[in-house]
């Protein structure tokens, strides 16, 4: 995204070329910048430790080293300070995920704690019928050898239900998170990457997301040659509300010869089934009749999101 004046965005244009890159190597990933700069042994140590913190600053390093090497004014000292300093931004980040999915963890863990009973009642989806957007489930009683089977079953309902909504990703998170049957209780999903795919281009480039910092866009970062910015922003409505919500972020911004600003951003949140996800926009008591009898069970874990973009 091209920040052109401090009122408005212009239209989002990504960059066709791409100038830095990130190669596997025997003990780590080594970056190459462009043939006009060169990253320095402090700046692939920096690098490294970032990407042993949190796998997904691989590809957010990957951003960075293009956005600081195309089209970029300054000495090769300051092109490696520019990219130590986005990757130390986003290893604080990476260290407020991890405190949010520990968090996360042990609220559900107490909840289940809390929750946990050998007989309860809940609606099952052992049979439903969809009409008029709405489902009708039939009422079942769970006991402890029929519990799990029916759980996941009205689990999968709900997910088909979100689904039909339109909302297909956040049924692939619904659906991650799901332990496979006959899964251990340490079962844990893997996390979720998101690499300037079609999703990480509709969270990155929202209007609501990026209007909420244009405001210290203009004061803190505007008529300067690069800059930094973090936060944390609450989507309130549509799919990026039910799989997101509440997310952090950090960017970096690069100025260009013509005077827009390209940004490298790393957005990540974690994905703990909070019952406050707007599953009412289903239609659906999502939180009693599916995320409920799951997590008493131990059958959904939390998991954290990565979402990597340059605009």
């Amino acid at each position: 995204m091209k920040f052109m004046s401090k009122i408005s965005l212009s239209k989002v244009v990504l960059s066709a070329s791409f100038v830095g890159a990130l190669a596997l190597g025997g003990n780590g990933s080594t970056a190459y910048a462009s043939s006009e700069y060169t990253i320095t042994t402090e700046t692939q140590e920096v690098i490294n430790r970032a990407i042993a913190d949190s796998e997904s600053n691989e590809a957010y390093s990957r951003e960075v080293i293009e956005l600081f090497s195309s089209d970029f004014e300054g000495t090769n000292i300051e092109y490696n300070e520019l990219i130590r300093e986005s990757m130390e931004e986003s290893m604080k980040l990476s260290v407020l995920q991890q405190e949010d999915s520990e968090n996360a963890r042990e609220a559900l863990q107490a909840k289940v704690n809390l929750d946990r009973v050998t007989e309860f009642n809940m609606e099952s989806s052992d049979t439903y019928n969809e009409k008029n957007g709405e489902m009708s489930l039939q009422q079942s009683r769970i006991t402890s050898s029929n519990a799990e089977k029916v759980a996941r079953l009205a689990y999968l309902g709900g997910i088909k239900l979100v689904k039909n909504r339109g909302h297909n990703q956040t049924a692939a998170y619904m659906l991650h998170g799901m332990s496979p049957v006959g899964a251990s209780r340490s079962w844990q999903p893997s996390d979720m990457y998101h690499d300037n795919d079609a999703w990480a281009k509709k969270v990155t480039r929202n209007d609501g997301f990026t209007g909420s910092f244009m405001t210290r866009f203009n004061t803190e970062i505007y008529g300067k040659r690069s800059g930094f910015l973090s936060g944390n922003y609450k989507f309130t409505s549509g799919e990026l509300q039910s799989a997101l919500q509440n997310v952090r972020w950090t960017a970096s911004f690069n100025r260009r010869s013509n005077g827009s600003y390209a940004v490298a951003i790393r957005v990540v949140d974690t994905f703990d089934f909070a019952f406050d996800r707007a599953y009412d926009q289903y239609d659906i008591s999502f939180g009693n009749n599916y995320a409920f009898a799951m997590q008493t069970l131990g059958l959904i874990k939390e998991f954290d999101i990565t979402i990597v973009g340059r605009m």
